[in-house]
C-alpha cells in the first residue's frame, strides 16, 4: 500500500496536508468496532476515546512533516489495527483521562542518541516521581489549584497527560515500563527516525495536541520537559496561570546560571532579563522555560503541519515569535521562583535509587 491508499491523495498524486479533526477522518482511519476488538491496542476507558488518539497520530503520520516518506509509510503499517507491530510504535494509559474537560498537556521529545543514552530509564523515573508528586497534591487539596487560575480554566475537574515522541521507528520498552509502573496518564508513540535536533517530534507532539485539545480532550497548558531535565511538582500548578503564552526563569542557563525574566520581590515589576551578552534572539528563552495555551494552536501562523517553524538546534525565539510580537507580552508565570533547570544531571544516590536520593528539596518562590 501507499501513502495515498491510507491517507487519500488530491488529484494530483499529493497528500493532503490540511489539519483533520479525528471526526471527521474517514473508515480507514477510524473504526470503532475494530478498534474494540483488537489484540494489539492497549485498553481504555472510552472506545471514542481510544479511536480518536489512535486516528490522530495516524493523521500526523500521513502529514509527516519533518519526515521522510518512507518513514511515515512503515509508521502507517505498523500502527493499523491489525498490526502485530503496533503495540511496539504506540502506547497509552488513559484509565483516568476524561473528556472534554481542561487537560495539561505535558510532553517529552527523546531519543535513543540523547545525551541521557544508557540512563533515560532513570531520567524518566525522576519525571514520573515529579509528576506524581504533583498529582498527590492536587488529590490532598480537594482537586483545587490556584484561585487565580479559575477565571479562564474554571472551577472544576483538571488533569494532566504526558505525551512522549520517540525519535525512531519504535518506542523503547525500558522507558514505557518507567511511565507504566507510575500510572501516570501517558501516550507513548514513535515518530521516526530523524535525527533533526528533535524538532520533528516537538512538532508532532503539538500537531498530536492540536487534534486532542479539539476533540475528546480539552484545552489548557502546553509545557515541554526535556528528559534530561530537572523540574518541581509546583511547575505543573504555575502552569495552569498563562492565559497565551508565560514564562519561568530556567536554571544551568544565563551568565548567573539562570536566564529569563528577574523581577522586584515587593513590586513585580521586570528589572531585566537575564542572558548571556552574545544572545540577541528576539525572545532569549529555552524550550523548558515557556508555557503557552493550547488555544493558540490553528490560529495566525499555527495552522501546521508545520508548527515548529526551525530545522536546526533552537528556534525557541522563531517559535514565540509566532505567538507574540515583543517581549513585553510574556506573561509571567512566577515571580524569580527556581521550577526548572536545563540538562540537570542524575546524582549518584538517585541513579542506585538509594533511600538519599533528594529530588525536591529546593526552596520554591511561586
Amino acid at each position: 500500500m501507499t501513502l495515498c491508499d491510507y491517507c487519500g491523495c488530491s488529484p494530483d498524486g499529493n497528500v493532503s496536508r490540511t489539519f483533520n479533526q479525528p471526526d471527521r477522518l474517514g473508515p480507514a482511519f477510524l473504526d470503532p468496532a475494530r478498534l474494540t476488538t483488537s489484540q494489539h491496542l492497549p485498553p481504555s476507558s472510552s472506545t471514542r476515546m481510544m479511536g480518536q488518539i489512535w486516528a490522530s497520530i495516524r493523521d500526523v503520520y500521513c502529514q509527516h512533516p519533518l519526515l521522510s516518506a518512507d518513514s511515515a509509510l512503515r509508521l502507517l503499517k505498523n500502527t493499523r489495527v491489525d498490526s502485530p507491530n503496533l503495540s511496539t510504535r504506540l502506547q497509552w494509559n488513559l484509565s483516568t483521562i476524561q473528556p472534554y474537560i481542561p487537560t495539561q498537556y505535558v510532553f517529552t521529545k527523546t531519543s535513543r542518541l540523547g545525551r541521557t543514552n544508557a540512563l533515560r530509564p532513570e531520567y524518566f523515573r525522576r519525571h514520573s516521581k515529579t509528576i506524581n508528586t504533583h498529582l498527590k497534591k492536587v488529590r490532598e487539596r480537594g482537586h483545587k489549584y490556584f484561585p487565580e487560575t479559575d477565571a479562564k480554566w474554571g472551577t472544576g475537574p483538571r488533569q494532566l497527560i504526558w505525551i512522549l515522541v520517540e525519535d525512531g521507528e519504535d518506542i523503547v520498552p525500558e522507558v514505557e515500563n518507567v511511565i507504566r509502573e507510575n500510572q501516570i496518564p501517558f501516550i507513548y508513540v514513535a515518530y521516526g527516525s530523524t535525527h533533526r535536533f528533535g524538532n520533528a517530534q516537538q512538532n508532532a507532539a503539538y500537531a498530536i495536541i492540536h487534534r486532542l485539545s479539539n476533540s475528546v480532550l480539552g484545552h489548557g497548558p502546553i509545557v515541554s520537559i526535556d528528559d534530561d531535565a530537572k523540574v518541581l511538582p509546583d511547575l505543573f500548578d504555575i502552569a495552569w496561570r498563562v492565559k497565551r503564552l508565560g514564562v519561568w526563569p530556567m536554571g544551568n542557563l544565563g551568565p548567573t546560571g539562570w536566564e529569563g525574566p528577574t523581577y522586584d520581590p515587593i513590586t513585580k515589576i521586570k528589572l531585566n532579563w537575564q542572558k548571556h551578552g552574545s544572545d540577541d534572539r528576539k525572545f532569549p528563552l529555552d524550550n523548558g522555560a515557556f508555557v503557552f495555551s493550547t488555544e493558540v494552536l490553528g490560529t495566525g501562523r499555527l495552522i501546521g503541519p508545520r508548527y515548529w517553524p526551525t530545522d536546526y538546534p533552537g528556534g525557541e525565539s522563531e517559535f514565540v515569535s509566532l505567538i507574540l510580537s515583543k517581549i513585553e507580552e510574556v506573561e509571567p508565570l512566577c515571580y524569580n521562583c527556581h521550577v526548572a533547570w536545563h540538562n540537570q544531571p542524575l546524582t549518584p544516590e538517585c541513579i542506585t535509587h538509594r533511600p538519599n536520593c533528594r529530588e525536591f528539596d529546593v526552596p520554591v518562590k511561586p
